[in-house]
């Protein structure tokens, strides 16, 4: 099973399957896959353990087990040490210093797949000294920045498409499922019929 949509449909999904679990009280363990920032850990496991805490007093309830696997670059983990608890209760602390490493990097910024901003050669290249340098340069009456200016919104595809709306397609698809809970018409087309004219359809 998938889901397919923003990070909090990836939250209802999951949310979802644990209640429908609950609900047949039959022993079960469930494992989701996620390809998606691990900045979502907590609000996951939050979720998850109020679900099960809602039913962990009840007599003659099943054992439902819930396994949430986030891949994580190795630039994007944080071992773990005794001397730092992470904000958490000694209890809740205890738990986590069994594991050597956890989800996240030690100065905060969030991480992906990919390892985000730790991993990023583009976040890499900044320091507070070039930014400083740019600051100087404003305002800037002598349009001396203008040259660095990116211009992705003049830039086209082999097919003539501006890349901002290439960009902002899957976006707006995205939003169009979130609000309706269905895949856009236009999206749905272009999978089902790829052909157009003869030819293959392109998304670019």
């Amino acid at each position: 099973m998938g889901v397919v949509g923003s990070t909090q449909n990836i939250l209802d999904f999951i949310t979802q399957r644990v209640q429908e679990a609950l609900d047949r009280n039959v022993n079960d363990h469930l494992q989701f896959v996620l390809g998606t920032e691990s900045g979502m850990v907590t609000s996951i496991v939050a979720a998850v353990r109020k679900l099960l805490g809602s039913v962990k007093s009840c007599t003659g309830r099943a054992e439902i087990n819930v396994e949430i696997v986030f891949p994580v670059s190795s630039d994007s983990v944080r071992r773990t040490s005794r001397s730092s608890s992470l904000g958490l209760s000694l209890g809740q602390a205890g738990e986590f210093m069994n594991v050597p490493v956890i989800p996240g990097v030690a100065s905060g910024e969030g991480c992906s797949i990919h390892g985000g901003c730790a991993s990023c050669p583009y976040m890499k290249m900044n320091s507070l000294s070039s930014l400083l340098k740019v600051c100087h340069h404003l305002p800037d009456d002598k349009h001396s920045l203008s040259a660095y200016e990116a211009g992705r919104f003049s830039l086209q595809t082999p097919n003539g498409r501006l890349i901002a709306d290439v960009g902002c397609e899957p976006i707006l698809h995205m939003r169009h499922f979130q609000a309706t809970k269905k895949l856009p018409e236009k999206l749905v087309d272009q999978i089902l019929h790829p052909w157009d004219n003869g030819r293959p359809m392109s998304f670019r």
